[in-house]
């Protein structure tokens, strides 16, 4: 009888937590905001940096893989451009210039694991690519970033999204120059679960 029992709440332990996961499956669309700190790395001169403010959209489907597992794919693009590096003048690198990345977009998958009802934990795996403009130099770059977030259920369909990632594009060679983007971009959004 214990033993039956036990059985018949484990099924019923295990149907919800797969509703749990269910939760976070099907598509869902975000829009986010946050800190973008950007560094340019000039091989032997110098590193220019400088901070900017995301505004981007981000679209995603999610599978559920088990009880309280999920595997999202999805693609987001920047709506602003990421402001490099500021010249200030006589610095005798680039003067009063601005150095963006534009046109900046990334393609990612997400693996997830549910706790409780209403929070999902994830970590991102994501190709970049973005362009590179500075005076007359404009130049497609592309890399890998990698991070972890949260999203968090606050109604059937809306949830909170909090996220952090690290994103090292390729190097290029500008005027016989090494030249390397980097990124850090912690953001925060709200979402909408379909």
């Amino acid at each position: 009888m214990i033993k039956k029992f036990l059985i018949l709440i484990g099924i019923i332990a295990s149907t919800c937590a797969f509703a749990q996961a269910d939760k976070f499956s099907g598509f869902s669309v975000g829009l986010n905001t946050g800190i973008e700190s950007n560094n340019v790395y000039l091989e032997n001169t110098s590193t220019l940096g400088g901070n900017s403010t995301p505004l981007n959209l981000d679209a995603t489907y999610s599978f559920v893989i088990s009880p309280s597992s999920t595997l999202g794919v999805g693609l987001s693009y920047d709506l602003t451009n990421a402001t490099a590096y500021k010249g200030i003048s006589g610095d005798g690198i680039i003067d009063d210039t601005s150095w963006k990345v534009k046109n900046h977009y990334s393609i990612n998958i997400e693996p997830g694991y549910v706790f409780g009802e209403n929070t999902l934990l994830y970590a991102k795996l994501a190709y970049h690519g973005a362009k590179s403009n500075v005076l007359t130099y404009n130049k497609t770059i592309s890399g890998w970033g990698y991070g972890f977030g949260t999203k968090l259920h606050i109604d059937k369909n809306f949830y909170l999204k909090i996220e952090a990632q690290k994103i090292n594009y390729g190097s290029e060679t500008i005027s016989s120059l090494n030249v390397t983007h980097k990124s850090t971009v912690g953001t925060i959004g709200l979402g909408y679960q379909f």
